[in-house]
């Protein structure tokens, strides 16, 4: 079984939705509400979350969908949070044998640090060490992972880290790291 840490943002689903085409293998995905007070975008994610699960289930196929909650009160890296929740996931269920993350080049070159596959391998237990780390876009960029998907799979994704809202309506701040290199404006 394959486990997809899945945010709604575009690498996660960009990632999602190449094992939902490429692959017969079963497939769980973990979302994580995460309340971040200095990056506001949970409710967006969790809209883009339901809207994304929904589209994906009707024109590919179903999969598995688990959520956790975590409050983050002084920030921090996602992918820490995400390694380390899959972690505790796999110690639960032993069917698990990879887990896949949607990070991409941009992560890598914008972001760099320490080396978070540490972070995974030390929150399982030894009969979880089975277990392999997949990032199927780590060598695209956020543009070119737009063009391997539906366009319409592509608007329904959420990458913005700062939400403004005009009219009531979220829109995406143009500003935050993940509006710039995703190209939103």
């Amino acid at each position: 079984m394959i486990l997809i840490m899945w945010s709604g943002g575009l690498d996660s689903t960009a990632a999602l939705y190449h094992y939902l085409t490429r692959s017969t293998e079963e497939i769980m995905t973990h979302h994580i509400f995460l309340y971040d007070r200095k990056e506001p975008r949970l409710y967006q994610e969790s809209i883009a979350v339901d809207r994304i699960r929904d589209y994906l289930k009707k024109n590919y196929r179903s999969f598995k969908y688990t959520t956790s909650q975590y409050f983050n009160p002084l920030g921090g890296k996602d992918i820490v949070l995400a390694l380390f929740t899959a972690g505790q996931i796999i110690n639960n269920i032993k069917e698990i044998n990879k887990v896949v993350t949607g990070r991409c080049k941009e992560d890598d070159l914008n972001r760099p640090g320490t080396d978070h596959d540490k972070i995974f391998y030390a929150s399982i237990n030894e009969l979880s060490n089975h277990v392999i780390i997949e990032r199927p876009m780590r060598s695209m960029t956020k543009n070119e992972i737009k063009k391997i998907m539906p366009k319409e799979l592509v608007d329904l994704t959420w990458s913005c880290r700062s939400p403004k809202f005009v009219k009531g309506k979220p829109i995406p701040c143009g500003q935050c790291h993940a509006c710039k290199e995703r190209g939103d404006k």
